[in-house]
Parts: C-alpha cells; structure tokens; sequence
C-alpha cells in the first residue's frame, strides 16, 4: 500500500495551474531508479501535455544515489532549475520530496529571490518541518492515517488473495509558499 504518486502529480500541477502558473518545473531530487520517483517523472510529462503546457514544463533530474543526499542533489541543481536569464525561469518550482523543496528555498532566498512572489514552490510529502520553514512550505501530503487504517483493515480481514497495487490518494496541504503567479500579494 502507497500514495498515489500519480494522483500527487496531477492534484500539484492542478494547484500550480489554478494559480496561473504555466512554466513549472519538476525537480527531481530522489534516485531516478526508484519506481515511485519514475512515475511521478512520467506522469508530469503527461500531465503538462495534456494542459498543452508541455513547451513550458521542465524536468531537471539531480540523480543523487542515495535518499540521504537528495537535499545537497537538489540544492546543486539549483543553478539549472534557476537560470541566470529571467525569460528561462519557472513561476513555479515542484518536487518530488519536502527535502527538494528546503534546497530550492535555501537557495533562492539566498540569492535574494522572493518565494512565493517571484516563485512559488510545492513540495511532496509533508514532513513536520515543513510547517516552520519561512516561508511555510506548499505540500502534497502522505495521508497516513488513511494508509494506516487500510494496512490494519488488510491485517485484520479473513485471509484472500494479495492485493496488488493498493494506493491511497494523497492531499493538498497549502500554506505560503505558493501563490497566484505574477501577483505581488497574499
């Protein structure tokens, strides 16, 4: 049993184009070899085609090796994510973990760019953190308790035939750092 990484895809990119951003880009901060992460890669690409926003989407892919460097991966590629031409920048920058987004964060505001005025960023998973960094990070939640009720509910039920590709749609927790695109207010 998981999230929903495809639903997590579309329910971020809905947010993001609600909000009128069109140049979005996916920030890849998590080994590439991991199936989830490949899915969620996948299914941006589909998703800002079928927007006709394709010519607009980015996906910049960090392959750190390990979880554990997907913060450092993702601050490093910061550089292409963020050009030094303003024309190639995104409005919005989402990721596939909170880590990638603390990274991009981090490297913005030490360049001296506003989030969420100048971009916005959203995040994937919604770690305890992510409530307190400044400003408030934008997430797509885990809904654990959700995923926990149902494993317990399997546990517990008479014995059948494995369930194979059991998900669990994730939510969209907004807080600061994403806002209506080009718009200097909250």
């Amino acid at each position: 049993m998981e999230t929903d990484v495809e639903a997590a895809i579309e329910i971020g990119v809905a947010h993001l184009t609600e909000l009128g951003h069109k140049r979005i880009t996916l920030l890849v901060n998590e080994p590439a070899a991991i199936r989830s992460v490949r899915l969620k890669v996948e299914k941006f690409v589909d998703t800002m085609h079928n927007r006709k926003l394709d010519t607009f989407g980015r996906v910049v892919v960090c392959e750190p090796i390990v979880w554990s460097t997907s913060y450092e991966a993702a601050y490093d590629q910061m550089r292409d994510v963020w050009p030094d031409e303003a024309e190639g920048r995104p409005t919005a920058i989402m990721t596939v973990s909170d880590a990638g987004a603390w990274a991009a964060n981090r490297w913005l505001v030490e360049r001296g760019v506003n989030v969420p005025k100048d971009v916005s960023i959203l995040g994937f998973e919604d770690e305890p953190p992510s409530r307190y960094m400044v400003p408030a990070l934008s997430s797509i939640a885990h809904p654990w308790d959700e995923l926990v009720s149902r494993a317990v509910e399997i546990l517990l039920a008479p014995p059948a035939p494995a369930r194979v590709g059991l998900t669990v749609r994730p939510r969209l927790v907004v807080r600061e750092s994403t806002r209506r695109a080009g718009n200097s207010e909250i």
